[in-house]
């Protein structure tokens, strides 16, 4: 955050932490350690969430949105 910013705007503490999570069938034993070990894989991923961008940004991952929340992803 820059000096100017902070003249700018009003922050608050912060009041919602986000963690990525990887929701897979239960009998999937496979473990993904990072996005490149996603690559040739359909990810779900919320709608204008910073992971959607995140999982855009590496080639070779097929990205597909849902609205809501990850409660709402099949």
């Amino acid at each position: 955050m820059t000096p100017a910013r902070k003249q700018a705007l009003d922050f608050t503490q912060p009041y919602v932490y986000s963690a990525v999570q990887v929701l897979q069938r239960s009998n999937d034993k496979r473990e993904f350690g990072s996005l490149d070990a996603l690559k040739g894989k359909s990810v779900g991923v919320t709608l204008g969430s910073n992971y959607a961008d995140l999982a855009k940004s590496v080639p070779g991952i097929q990205v597909q949105t849902y609205p809501g929340t990850s409660e709402n992803l099949p």
